[in-house]
């Protein structure tokens, strides 16, 4: 699982939770578009959190990374912007989450887990 968040604090938070579910095994982290698109094109996640905005883009820049993987992953866009659900559905996320929504948070991953097949 990949974690694109910018804010360091809110990257450990969401890591922390996370890693309490032994489902979660391996969870990194990264803070830009630049490296989430070579994380993914290295690594190909089964499962991404998003961040809306990034110190040099925004989601979109890394929903077209994303786009290139077969299959893709999941992806869970994860903002405190207050129209969410849109934005995720604008960009083709499976599913949309208010930053600070840390038990939405947990179910919508775990949901998307256990139907990943890789």
């Amino acid at each position: 699982m990949l974690v694109v968040e910018d804010d360091e604090a809110m990257a450990a938070v969401v890591q922390a939770w996370l890693r309490v579910d032994p489902r979660f095994t391996s969870v990194d982290q990264v803070a830009t578009v630049a490296a989430a698109r070579s994380w993914i094109a290295r690594d190909s996640p089964d499962i991404v959190v998003l961040d809306y905005g990034l110190p040099d883009g925004a989601a979109a820049d890394v929903m077209a990374a994303v786009r290139e993987l077969d299959p893709a992953p999941a992806v869970v866009l994860h903002t405190s912007r207050s129209d969410f659900r849109e934005l995720g559905q604008a960009l083709g996320c499976q599913d949309a989450v208010h930053k600070g929504d840390w038990r939405g948070l947990a179910d919508r991953l775990l949901t998307l887990a256990s139907g990943v097949a890789r």
